[in-house]
């Protein structure tokens, strides 16, 4: 069965992202070496029959989903599993984000939405940075059936999350990984900020990877 990646960013500036980008910075020691930090939310629909702009149609209009005033979003090809990685059945898959299918913004529509997550996230390229994204969702029933509504297949689930990604100086993959990691569970008052461990789960997004030209 298919899977689909639903990927919603705020049009304005997304001030929970900026302060929590200076709790990073300041209280929690990052300083310059966090270079970007940004907040996106999303859906994982699997389980899943009938095309992909039936599904996209269908996901654009939930207004609980997405507004048009205040999102921008986009829609990937995924591999399945998530959904089992997320209830602790299996591995996250990876890789997992594909292509992207289609987007509602002007500067990657342009190209035919054919595109990445890379190219979604739009991190400025910059020398010895690196990017990770980390999936943060709900520990104890990650996986739902889709809310009351008209779907092309009704009986698809739905995995809602939000994700964080940092752009961070480093030497390395796995250094970046630590730092982001360190910074970002929540494990005490002054040790981790982004995911709660008592009530999320996480998971990357895609391996660590260096930010580099083919960013927009």
């Amino acid at each position: 069965m298919r899977a689909l990646v639903f990927l919603l960013s705020r049009r304005a500036v997304d001030l929970v992202a900026v302060s929590a980008a200076a709790a990073l910075r300041d209280a929690l020691g990052l300083g310059e070496r966090l270079r970007a930090l940004r907040r996106d939310d999303g859906y994982v629909l699997e389980n899943l029959q009938g095309g992909e702009e039936a599904w996209r149609a269908a996901c654009v209009a939930r207004p609980s989903w997405f507004n048009p005033n205040t999102h921008q979003h986009a829609f990937f090809d995924a591999a399945p599993g998530a959904h089992e990685a997320a209830r602790g059945e299996k591995p996250w898959p990876s890789p997992w984000i594909g292509r992207m299918l289609s987007t509602d913004r002007t500067e990657l529509a342009k190209h035919g939405a054919s595109g990445d997550l890379d190219s979604w996230l739009s991190l400025p390229p910059e020398r010895d940075c690196y990017s990770v994204s980390l999936l943060a969702f709900d520990s104890e029933e990650p996986v739902q059936p889709l809310p009351r509504g008209h779907w092309p297949h009704p009986a698809g689930q739905v995995l809602a999350f939000q994700m964080w990604t940092l752009a961070l100086a480093a030497e390395n993959e796995p250094q970046a990984l630590k730092l982001a990691l360190e910074v970002s569970l929540a494990r005490s008052r002054d040790r981790g900020l982004l995911i709660h461990p008592h009530r999320e789960r996480w998971a990357l997004a895609a391996p660590v990877a260096p930010v580099g030209e083919g960013s927009l």
